[in-house]
């Protein structure tokens, strides 16, 4: 069907066509008959339904093919159109509009302009554009009349009547696109993905998918008529978007802490400004679906000088409170349905919104006096509840007035946030240790299966121990790590303001805890610490290689890494008063904690930083430190990946190489990869190597002027200079082109405009090149002297760098008139003046133009 250009109709009734008429499991169903029809089907003003009838006596159902006209006598809404905007002139259509006498109201005022805007640019679309589609059959007919015109007598003006027709046809061509485009809103598509017929097909599509057959009620009947689909849909609407009467208290979301402060509240509902509000209004997706004024994004922030006074003002009475129009209304309200599903846009922060309320509700019952929560060991914290993906478990002594205190806190949570909790009331079961042995049974028998006794028998697969005791030792490395509730309570249950190393077994302890302490010897002699900012046990974790350090001594006092530390370097007399000599050496030989000193040793210089709690929020900081000179400002933006790629290095040589380096050695490598960078970065520039001496210089540079006198120079004897230029404001954007002819006494002879359509720079550029060439060959100016302020576009012409694809072809058509000119040479932008604002002017203008006469030429270009 994708081959053929069809699409299925659709149907209403039995959802199968055909059957065997077989019975019982024999019968089979199946939809062989079908209607289908192709994209000029769609493209008509019918609406086409199927009905599949009944198929007794036939094996096979008929189809009845009806057709209802669309067209009525129905206004069409109104819908702005992003391809008027590559007219100039609609900017002063909108003006006159937009004046004239309307309500007081700002809000008012500003809904009934935009009414009137609407007339004008109707009344001015008729007048410009016209039928669109009409307009591509008669430029393509032109262009086809030119081209056969051309073809039988080519003489150099019909070459220009030829290129001009064309230009029509590409323009015509464009504003068709344009509006498929905008019509089947198709927003992944990249530039230059230009298919005409492919936006047609999803407009088409579009359109027999939103044709509604049948519908199902609420009792599963099955609706087919139009006057039945149209009351159901209405009530079935009414039903999802009506809100439910609360009958819990607001109070309950009195438990989420307010976080944001008066001033910060203040700050969000003050009035905008002027560039905020425009702010705004350009982040807005000009190619989004009109509301329902039919106004776009691209209107407002084409037009923003017309209407920036009254959106503003409309903006700020808004604030105030005034009173909002229904025609403003209209396109501001988001109706939320009540039942959210997975997949819904709304669904993740409302379900984080909702549990975060029910989990804070529950918490603020253990604050209560007649709530008893569940028993816990002295100094643990106490967990009213533990919540998974899908499920909450919530804990309490279970006493009566407890049990009905959660219960109260569910309904009232159930009434207010309209989500109903499916309740599980659940206790322990009596005869779990039984349960147990005979689960533990279960497995011996099935570990010999598996594994086998004693290495024979079984299938060959891991020994259930060795599994068990991988995970006992993954359960130990979490709980060293710290870094959970189940630690946090696991710690302060067994080991409370101890070290975890102090950790013993008694008989009373749980069976986890007896399998981790099983493992803890082994899971400590493999573990090694890395030392970050020193906050590691200097005596118990092993962070030094062949042990703690607490074996080699008999009495201690519990410190951090960090205590042995000063400006970065080990405090070796300190080392010397409490550990044996052989081991000051090895702690001497190791790098000490180094992180915090390098970025101290940099921000120390420069001041200003805030504490930072990441590394993230250091390079940020640096960031978004601000600069007099380009100088200062690269050192900013530079200097903190320097940093973190120099501790990356040292972490990686001491991890796998066991190479130490000093916060004083790592500090000078970063200093000499600045000096590098800036060596590489401003050739010229000579900055020493020690960073209080560099910092000074760098401070002290200034940017360097240099002053390059251009000007335009005439060409040869008997050679005509052309100077080239094309414009395109967005790259790709709305473009055109421009150039002039001067001879060698500066004398000007010829210029052209013209209007391109969208494409990128370097296209318009060649373009511009291109037509002057064509230009003055057919104006009889030979010996050609090319000029254009397109460094690439001169390398490719001459073949020192490559050419893109998309130029390729107006190239080889440049080539073929190089008998035409001598040279082709780049110039400066300044020197290239007017032609650049003869591009502009072909952009703004639509049109083409040739000046043959030096007053005729726009004042700003003479």
């Amino acid at each position: 069907m994708a081959r053929a250009g069809v699409q299925d109709a659709g149907f209403s009734g039995s959802r199968f066509t055909w059957c065997n008429n077989r019975g019982g499991r024999a019968r089979i169903w199946k939809r062989l008959d079908r209607m289908l029809f192709n994209q000029g089907a769609a493209t008509l003003s019918f609406n086409f339904q199927v009905h599949h009838l009944g198929r007794d006596p036939s094996d096979h159902a008929p189809l009845v093919l009806s057709a209802i006209t669309r067209l009525d006598n129905k206004p069409r809404a109104f819908r702005f159109l992003n391809f008027w905007t590559s007219k100039p002139e609609l900017l002063d259509v909108i003006r006159r509009g937009w004046e004239g006498s309307f309500p007081r109201l700002l809000l008012q005022r500003l809904a009934s302009k935009l009414r009137q805007v609407k007339k004008h640019i109707q009344s001015w679309s008729r007048e410009q554009f016209g039928n669109i589609f009409d307009a591509v059959q008669v430029a393509e007919e032109r262009a086809s009349l030119a081209e056969a015109l051309f073809d039988d007598d080519p003489p150099e003006p019909k070459l220009l009547a030829l290129q001009e027709a064309r230009v029509v046809f590409r323009n015509a061509l464009f504003v068709e696109e344009e509006f498929w485009k905008q019509k089947a809103r198709a927003k992944w598509l990249q530039d230059r993905d230009r298919n005409t017929k492919y936006f047609h097909s999803i407009v088409a599509e579009r359109r027999v998918r939103s044709i509604i057959h049948h519908i199902k009620d609420a009792n599963g009947i099955l609706l087919t008529e139009k006057s039945q689909i149209a009351t159901e849909a209405v009530h079935f609407f009414e039903s999802l978007f009506t809100a439910e009467p609360c009958l819990g208290s607001w109070d309950i979301l009195g438990v989420i802490p307010k976080i944001i402060s008066h001033d910060q509240n203040e700050d969000l509902v003050h009035v905008p400004s002027l560039e905020e509000v425009r702010e705004v209004v350009f982040a807005m997706d000009g190619e989004s679906a009109a509301g329902l004024d039919g106004f776009t994004g691209r209107f407002f922030s084409f037009a923003w000088d017309v209407v920036a006074k009254d959106v503003y003002e409309a903006v700020g009475n808004f604030f105030y409170g005034a009173e909002v129009p229904k025609s403003i209304t209209a396109t501001l309200v988001v109706l939320i349905p009540k039942g959210i599903r997975q997949g819904d846009p709304f669904s993740p922060p409302l379900f984080v919104i909702g549990a975060e309320v029910l989990s804070r509700l529950l918490n603020s019952l253990i604050r209560r006096r007649d709530f008893v929560p569940f028993k816990v060991p002295l100094g643990c914290p106490v967990v009213a509840h533990l919540a998974y993906a899908g499920d909450v478990i919530i804990f309490f002594s279970g006493m009566k007035k407890s049990l009905w205190l959660i219960m109260k806190a569910l309904e009232d949570y159930e009434m207010v946030l309209g989500q109903k909790l499916p309740i599980l009331l659940s206790g322990f079961p009596r005869y779990w240790r039984i349960f147990l042995q005979t689960f533990y049974g279960v497995l011996q028998i099935l570990g010999h299966v598996f594994t086998g006794s004693n290495g024979e028998g079984g299938v060959g697969l891991r020994s259930l121990h060795h599994v068990f005791a991988a995970f006992s030792l993954k359960l130990w490395w979490r709980f060293r790590l710290q870094q959970s509730l189940w630690t946090e309570f696991m710690l302060l249950k067994y080991n409370p303001n101890l070290h975890p190393c102090y950790s013993e077994l008694c008989p009373w302890q749980s069976a986890t805890w007896k399998r981790m302490m099983d493992v803890q010897v082994v899971a400590e002699r493999n573990i090694r610490w890395i030392l970050g900012s020193g906050n590691s046990s200097f005596w118990h974790d092993n962070w030094l290689g062949p042990g703690p350090l607490c074996q080699e001594v008999e009495t201690f006092q519990e410190q951090s890494v960090s205590e042995f530390v000063v400006q970065g370097c080990w405090d070796w007399q300190r080392l010397y008063d409490v550990l044996p000599t052989s081991w000051v050496h090895r702690v001497l030989e190791a790098a000490p904690p180094s992180s915090d000193q390098v970025w101290g040793f940099f921000e120390m210089s420069i001041g200003g930083f805030w504490e930072a709690i990441m590394i993230r929020h250091k390079v940020i900081a640096w960031w978004l430190k601000s600069g007099r000179t380009m100088y200062i400002r690269f050192l900013f933006r530079i200097l903190p990946a320097l940093i973190c790629w120099n501790l990356w290095k040292t972490r990686n040589k001491f991890v796998f190489e066991g190479r130490v380096a000093t916060v004083t050695q790592v500090c000078g490598r970063i200093v000499n990869k600045l000096h590098e960078s800036f060596g590489t970065r401003f050739q010229g520039v000579s900055i020493p190597r020690s960073w209080s001496d560099l910092l000074d210089v760098v401070a002290g540079l200034r940017m360097s002027v240099n002053v390059l006198t251009v000007r335009w120079k005439c060409p040869l004897h008997a050679v005509v200079k052309l100077n080239s230029d094309g414009c395109s404001r967005g790259n790709p954007g709305r473009s055109g082109r421009g150039g002039l002819f001067q001879d060698s006494n500066g004398r000007f002879l010829l210029a052209f405009s013209c209007y391109f359509g969208e494409m990128t720079s370097l296209q318009a550029e060649m373009r511009a090149l291109l037509h002057g060439v064509w230009l003055g060959v057919a104006w009889g100016l030979a010996n050609l002297h090319l000029k254009s302020d397109s460094l690439v576009l001169i390398h490719i012409i001459q073949g020192r760098a490559k050419c893109p694809w998309v130029v390729q072809r107006e190239l080889q058509e440049l080539l073929q008139y190089r008998h035409h000119y001598r040279e082709i040479s780049h110039c400066f932008r300044e020197a290239n003046k007017p032609a650049d604002r003869l591009s502009k002017v072909g952009a703004d203008s639509g049109e083409p133009f040739v000046y043959d006469f030096f007053l005729t030429l726009p004042c700003m270009v003479r």
